[in-house]
């Protein structure tokens, strides 16, 4: 889900202390093939949620790197040092969350994907914000969420709802869902294999995996290139293609039984979108300045299936 910018005042602050640098990825982290620079932005000129002036003293630039075998992009610069963006989401403020944009179409829409897909009622969502969807899923559903945002855990609880501060790889979770949601996630961490594999780990046989996030290799992404909105997010460190994601959950031993292009609720029509992509480009050209652009068929739903029971068995 996307959010406007609450107040500077109010925005994340890094815990003080050195920070290590990450060296320069010269290959893809998922396959391994060789990487060619992207995108190199200016982080002064963007206007982007928790990107404090702290932050942008680390990251003065965001880099991206995409890899020519798999078409995913990288950020390559200090937003992949250990345990920064760990600490950025542990340590977001109330504010954060209250303009979160969601709709009760959006809901409807991830309702029918559980009601099509899942053959359990036991459902997860992993990075479940301050419990919108939680609280929007109907009654059929037992529902739990994974949390890093401290605040967020306080308000979820504070609403009923069953919590839990961290994410699939910290939680440790095994064989507790028929349905894990991964919304809006998988592109916030340094390493989406693992972050995939523990949602793995987490499911009952039979279980599913249902997961929405950017497309790296979508045409309009790469139509608009360095003025992509998706790039503009300093969360925003591992964007997949779709054929990327979808080898992901096979190396895992998952069937995949869906993987498409999507629009994100945040999503703009097609014929209002191009006219804003050639104006994005030529505003950079002439100003040096990026505008958010708003998405356009550019993210993925990958719906991926544990096997049942009898056939992890044999």
């Amino acid at each position: 889900m996307i959010a406007a910018a609450p107040p500077a005042s109010s925005r994340t602050c890094l815990p003080p202390g050195p920070r290590p640098r990450p060296e320069a990825l010269t290959s893809c982290p998922l396959c391994g093939g060789a990487v060619r620079p992207h995108a190199r932005i200016d982080a002064r000129r963007v206007d982007e949620v928790f990107l404090t002036e702290q932050l942008r003293a680390l990251v003065p630039h965001f880099t991206f790197v995409r890899c020519v075998h798999c078409a995913s992009l990288w950020a390559d610069d200090a937003r992949r040092a250990p345990g920064l963006l760990d600490a950025l989401y542990t340590n977001l403020p109330p504010e954060y969350w209250g303009p979160l944009v969601a709709t009760d179409a959006y809901f409807g829409w991830i309702e029918s994907l559980l009601r099509r897909y899942a053959r359990g009622p036991y459902v997860w969502d992993v990075g479940c914000g301050d419990g919108k969807l939680l609280s929007a899923l109907s009654a059929r559903w037992r529902c739990a969420g994974l949390e890093p945002g401290r605040s967020a855990v306080q308000r979820c609880r504070e609403a009923g709802l069953d919590v839990r501060a961290g994410s699939a790889t910290t939680a440790g979770l095994r064989e507790c869902a028929d349905a894990v949601l991964c919304f809006d996630v998988i592109e916030h961490v340094a390493d989406p294999l693992g972050e995939l594999a523990a949602m793995a780990g987490m499911l009952r046989p039979d279980g599913v995996l249902i997961v929405l996030t950017g497309d790296a290799a979508a045409w309009t992404a790469r139509l608009a290139g360095p003025v992509w909105e998706y790039l503009h997010c300093a969360g925003h460190v591992s964007i997949l293609s779709r054929p990327a994601l979808v080898r992901c959950a096979a190396s895992l031993g998952l069937v995949v039984e869906a993987a498409e292009t999507v629009d994100h609720p945040y999503s703009k029509a097609l014929a209002a979108w191009l006219p804003d992509v050639l104006r994005a480009r030529w505003q950079r050209f002439r100003t040096g300045r990026y505008p958010r652009l708003r998405y356009c068929r550019d993210h993925q739903l990958l719906v991926a299936r544990r096997a049942p029971a009898a056939e992890t068995s044999s």
